[in-house]
């Protein structure tokens, strides 16, 4: 291929401006044209590795994170390093006189990332058949928080030390690469401090556990069930399938009120009662409300009572305790059968009402009157 280093033709049928230029400018032209199609081959490559792998997961969000999806881009760039040593080599702007060293270390790094990822995938999925097998055994502390935020990890660090690997099958130093690592590392630290406090918060999360995947929570404002907890964000999906995601150092550091941790909770309702109907008559008709509603558990523990009086009505107070999976529909069956209840006995709930009242002075006389009425 002495052509990629040569004019393939006669440089005098060039323009004399351009015939001093031609030979000094040819190799890199052809480093060029070399190096778009080493980029274009990686980019094929990495649609290559995804479309085959996808093939083994059954659900799209499944793939997404996985050993594979962490792998393609590695593979992009091993391909591309690869074409770019072998341009190099073709258009002899620069001699490896190694060429095949490079194949032969293109080999073992593609082998490297394979490897990487099928030890990524067993370490997770054992860690995960793990927690399983916990739970099989009635161990209600062992939950797929831990096993899931630390299989992340590990995958980030398994890949990190097959990418240092890669590094050296092209002729880089390993303790070279390792002390670059650091001081970047150290660099990014500083920039990127942010973004330290998130993994540093997740890491607190997955160890003190606030909340489990599964767990229904109130975050910064946002409430839905856990989804997932990564080194870096924690996703929550609403009532309504949104996926909201939240930056760990923010989850740590904003209350966190998690309604799922205990088996049960307790509603806590109120109603309003016109002044002028009987509430011994409205509380009653509480407890019996509570009491017909199969969802409450501990009927001893049902209390009703005043709560305050506000303006334009008494407000009644209902406690009682149900099993935590049942709450939402719980209050609201014993809200409708409350309103039942108060049809029967005819009590009334009242609209917000004003009085005004009109008060005649007899020194200044009748309103509107004047100060010699």
């Amino acid at each position: 291929m002495s052509f990629l280093n040569k004019i393939p033709f006669e440089i005098g049928t060039l323009p004399e401006w351009l015939q001093p230029l031609a030979g000094p400018s040819w190799p890199w032209l052809m480093l060029v044209l070399l190096l778009t199609l080493a980029l274009m081959i990686s980019v094929f490559a990495k649609r290559l590795v995804r479309s085959l792998a996808r093939r083994r997961y059954a659900d799209e969000k499944a793939f997404e994170g996985s050993g594979w999806d962490l792998a393609a881009p590695v593979v992009q760039l091993v391909v591309f390093a690869a074409g770019a040593l072998l341009a190099a080599d073709l258009t002899a702007v620069y001699d490896t006189n190694r060429l095949d060293a490079i194949w032969t270390g293109a080999l073992i790094s593609l082998a490297i990332i394979a490897a990487a990822v099928m030890f990524s995938t067993w370490m997770v999925r054992s860690m995960r058949s793990f927690a399983a097998k916990a739970h099989g055994h009635g161990r209600r502390k062992v939950d797929d928080t831990v096993f899931i935020f630390v299989g992340s990890m590990l995958r980030y660090a398994i890949f990190a030390v097959a990418f240092l690997l890669v590094l050296g099958q092209f002729g880089f130093q390993t303790a070279s690469l390792v002390a670059l690592v650091g001081a970047i590392g150290l660099a990014l630290a500083l920039a990127l401090q942010d973004t330290l406090k998130a993994v540093a918060a997740g890491v607190m999360l997955a160890v003190f556990r606030p909340f489990r995947i599964g767990d229904f929570v109130g975050i910064a404002s946002q409430e839905g069930e856990v989804h997932d907890i990564t080194p870096f964000v924690t996703s929550i999906k609403q009532v309504d399938n949104k996926v909201i995601s939240i930056a760990n150092d923010q989850v740590w550091t904003e209350p966190i009120v998690n309604h799922t941790r205990d088996s049960r909770r307790r509603l806590d309702l109120y109603f309003n009662l016109a002044f002028e109907d009987d509430v011994e008559t409205a509380l009653s008709a509480l407890i019996d409300a509570a009491h017909e509603c199969s969802a409450v558990i501990t009927r001893d523990e049902t209390w009703s009572g005043v709560h305050t009086m506000a303006d334009w009505c008494i407000k009644l107070r209902l406690r009682a305790w149900v099993r935590t999976e049942d709450f939402v529909q719980a209050r609201s069956d014993v809200t409708r059968l409350v309103l039942s209840k108060f049809k029967e006995r005819g009590l009334s709930i009242p609209y917000p009402a004003q009085v005004e009242y009109q008060v005649h002075n007899h020194k200044f006389g009748t309103p509107g009157g004047s100060e010699n009425d």
